[in-house]
C-alpha cells in the first residue's frame, strides 16, 4: 500500500440506516404500582427489519428499563409509541400525523432515514416540539434551517477529513469514487471533493451504482464492487455508513473485504460501557446468530438518546410542573385538514432547550449537543484482517493526522 501510484477506490456506503423495534405498541409500563408518575408520550419513528435496527431495538429498550431501574425515584417516565414507517416515505409522513393527533406525543426520535426526516422535522416545528434522530446523518438534513430537529449523531460530513488523511499519510493520487445513485449518496460528495481539492488530488473517477443491493451482489459474485478492484495495485476505504454495518456481514463479502481501511466514530471504553457490553451478551442469549455482533455506534446512540430524553423530562418536572398537552382550537373540527389538527405542545420548546443543555457519559462518550448534534471528538480508523477489524489510527480535529 505505500506504492504512490498505487490506486485508491472509495467506497461511500451513503445510505440511511434502518432501524427496528416492533410492533407498534405503548413501551415502558411501570409494573411496581406508583401513582405519582408523570407519563410523558414519545413517538418512536422506525424502519423495521434491519440488522442495526435489532440491534438499536434491544438498545432502546434496555435504556428505557435501566435509566427507571438506576432512579427510582423520578417523578415522570417516558411512555414511548412506535410507528413503522415500512422503509418508506409516505409512511414516515402519515406516522407523526397520527402520532401528534392521536398519542399527543411531546418529542417523536426519529425517522431513521434522512429522507424521510424532513417532511417530520417541519411537522415538529409546527407542534414545537423537538425531533431527534439518531441515525438520519445526511448534511443536506441540518438543525440551525430547523430549531426543532435534533441530531444525537455525526453529521456525515464530518467523516471527510479523516478520509482525506487517510489519502494523505499513503501518498495516493489518484481515487475512485463510488456511491448510490440518491438524494442521501449524491449529497456528501461535494464535501469530498473540497477536501481533495485541499490535498491535491491528481485524479478523481465518479463510477456510480444504482441501490446498496447492486452492490451489494457485486461484492458477492466478484470479490468488489467491480471485478479486479481488490487486486495488488488498489487500495479500498469504506466510510462510516458501511463501516457501522460491518459487523453483521458473513461469508463472501466480509471474506471479500480482507485488507479493505475503513473509518468510524471513536468510542471510548469506559466501565458503563463495558457493564453494558456484558448485559447485552446476556440478553441475546438464545437469540439469532446476528444479534450477538459487536453493538453498532447507532445502538449506542439510541440509548443515549433515550437516557437524554428521561433525564431532561425529570428536569423540566423539578422546576415546573410537566405539561403533557398539546393545545389545539381545531381539533374536532371538519374544517382545514390534517394538518390543522396538529396541536402546538406546551412544554416542547422548555424540553428542546433542556436537551440542548443536557450533559452526561454516555455509552457513546460524551453526550453533549453543540448547534444542535454530537460534534466529532475522534474517528477510529482500521483494517479488516481474517474476517476482524485491527485498529491503525486515530483521527482527531485537532490532530488532523493519524
Amino acid at each position: 500500500m505505500a506504492n504512490n501510484n498505487q490506486y485508491l477506490l472509495i467506497i461511500f456506503m451513503l445510505l440511511d440506516v434502518c432501524l427496528i423495534y416492533g410492533n407498534s405498541s405503548a413501551v415502558g409500563e411501570d409494573g411496581t404500582g406508583r401513582k405519582s408518575e408523570q407519563m410523558v408520550n414519545v413517538g418512536i419513528i422506525l424502519d423495521l427489519g434491519t440488522p442495526v435496527g435489532k440491534t438499536s431495538q434491544r438498545c432502546i429498550s434496555m435504556a428505557l428499563s435501566e435509566v427507571y431501574a438506576r432512579n427510582a425515584n423520578y417523578r415522570t417516565k417516558l411512555n414511548l409509541t412506535l410507528k413503522d414507517s415500512r422503509n418508506d416515505v409516505v409512511s414516515a409522513a402519515s406516522a407523526p400525523l397520527e402520532l401528534l393527533n392521536n398519542e399527543e406525543v411531546q418529542p417523536i426520535v426519529g425517522p431513521q432515514t434522512s429522507s424521510q426526516a424532513k417532511f417530520v422535522t417541519s411537522l415538529g416545528e409546527k407542534a414545537q416540539i423537538p425531533i431527534i434522530s439518531f441515525s438520519a446523518t445526511s448534511p443536506s438534513l441540518s438543525p440551525t434551517m430547523n430549531c426543532f430537529f435534533i441530531r444525537t449523531a455525526l453529521d456525515d460530513s464530518s467523516q471527510v477529513k479523516a478520509i482525506t488523511s487517510i489519502v494523505k499519510a499513503y501518498g495516493w493520487h489518484e481515487v475512485v469514487l463510488i456511491y448510490e445513485d440518491t438524494e442521501y449518496g449524491n449529497v456528501l460528495i461535494p464535501y469530498i471533493i473540497d477536501a481533495f481539492q485541499q490535498i491535491a488530488l491528481q485524479k478523481c473517477y465518479f463510477p456510480i451504482i444504482q441501490s446498496l443491493k447492486h452492490f451489494e451482489k457485486a461484492y458477492q459474485v466478484n470479490g468488489s464492487a467491480d471485478e479486479g478492484m481488490m487486486r495488488e495495485g488498489y487500495a479500498s476505504i469504506i466510510t462510516d455508513g458501511l463501516s457501522s454495518g460491518l459487523h453483521p456481514l458473513e461469508g463472501k463479502v466480509i471474506d471479500s473485504m480482507e485488507g479493505v481501511v475503513g473509518v468510524t466514530p471513536y468510542v471510548p471504553m469506559s466501565t458503563g460501557l463495558n457493564d453494558f457490553e456484558i448485559r447485552w451478551k446476556q440478553s441475546t442469549i438464545g437469540t439469532t446468530k446476528q444479534t450477538h455482533c459487536k453493538i453498532s455506534i447507532f445502538g449506542l446512540w439510541a440509548y443515549d438518546t433515550v437516557w437524554a430524553l428521561a433525564e431532561a423530562v425529570e428536569l423540566i418536572e423539578l422546576q415546573a410542573n410537566y405539561s403533557s398537552a398539546l393545545k389545539n382550537n381545531n381539533k374536532g373540527k371538519r374544517t382545514g385538514g390534517i394538518l390543522s389538527q396538529i396541536g402546538v405542545s406546551k412544554s416542547g420548546p422548555r424540553l428542546l432547550q433542556t436537551l440542548l443543555r443536557t450533559r452526561f457519559e454516555g455509552l457513546s462518550g460524551r453526550f453533549r449537543l453543540i448547534d444542535q448534534q454530537f460534534q466529532p471528538a475522534a474517528f477510529q480508523i482500521f483494517d479488516v484482517m481474517s474476517k476482524r477489524e485491527r485498529v491503525i489510527g486515530y483521527w482527531t480535529p485537532n490532530k488532523e493526522s493519524f
